[in-house]
């Protein structure tokens, strides 16, 4: 089945949850250095090819689920996953929300470290815990997608009241 993935939904995704770690952190800290770049819609390139490049590294570790691919067009990201024959059809939609997530989750982890490495200071701490959260949710949802790809579903059984 093909799945279509937005940039810009992705983005929109990226943006509420570093908006969302923002808003628990205080105002003086330097977290707030590290995710207020992503916020700015002003310069959305490096953000655009972050999404890119995530997308890709998701299509790489979904391989043997995978049949096509393409990242030729910048705003609509297309893979062709093979999906389990009972896969049910109003899953779909949950399956290509968990891609988003995974897509998201992995340019939020890469901006936190790289933004990290030349900065090392007190808060080196917490960039490195927030990072870590993101890479489990990314994990999650990898984890979450390739179970679903390579575990077929039960199939439908009715139960007779006699």
């Amino acid at each position: 089945m093909l799945f279509a993935l937005s940039s810009d939904t992705i983005i929109d995704l990226i943006h509420a949850h570093a908006a969302l770690e923002l808003l628990s952190v205080s105002p003086d800290s330097e977290i707030r250095t590290l995710l207020t770049p992503i916020l700015d819609r002003e310069h959305p390139e490096p953000l655009e090819l972050m999404v890119k490049s995530s997308f890709a590294q998701a299509a790489l570790r979904l391989m043997p689920c995978v049949s096509d691919g393409c990242l030729s067009d910048p705003s609509m990201l297309r893979l062709d996953l093979n999906l389990p024959r009972s896969f049910p059809s109003s899953l779909v939609t949950a399956l290509r929300r968990q891609l988003e997530l995974a897509v998201a989750m992995d340019v939020l982890d890469a901006v936190v470290t790289v933004s990290l490495l030349p900065n090392l200071t007190v808060s080196a701490t917490l960039a490195v815990e927030m990072a870590g959260r993101f890479r489990e949710r990314r994990d999650e949802a990898m984890s979450s997608i390739l179970s679903s790809l390579r575990t077929p579903c039960r199939p439908f059984v009715r139960h007779r009241g006699y």
